[in-house]
């Protein structure tokens, strides 16, 4: 990955870093313990999606936000935004 980083660097290419969604509600992060403890939280069936991607070197973030399903139409969108960002 550090020679690809010393290309950012030097402008000659562009590395992205890309991320999903969140989920309105809790999850368990331990399975045992000794009481239980209880969080109000939403039904955990609403979503906030989040299509996102980070440029390393400038810190430029460009998204898609919705709270609709993530499909293929939904990913070919983001990608076809990427492609006006990395150019």
């Amino acid at each position: 990955m550090l020679p690809r980083l010393d290309e950012v660097r030097l402008g000659e290419r562009k590395v992205i870093f890309v991320g999903a969604y969140f989920l309105l509600g809790a999850f368990l992060g331990i399975i045992w313990c000794f009481q239980r403890i209880f969080l109000k939280t939403s039904s955990g069936r609403q979503r906030y999606n989040l299509l996102g991607a980070i440029d390393c070197h400038n810190h430029e973030f460009t998204s898609i936000r919705t709270t609709e399903n993530i499909n293929a139409l939904t990913m070919i969108s983001f990608f076809d935004l990427l492609k006006l960002v990395v150019v």
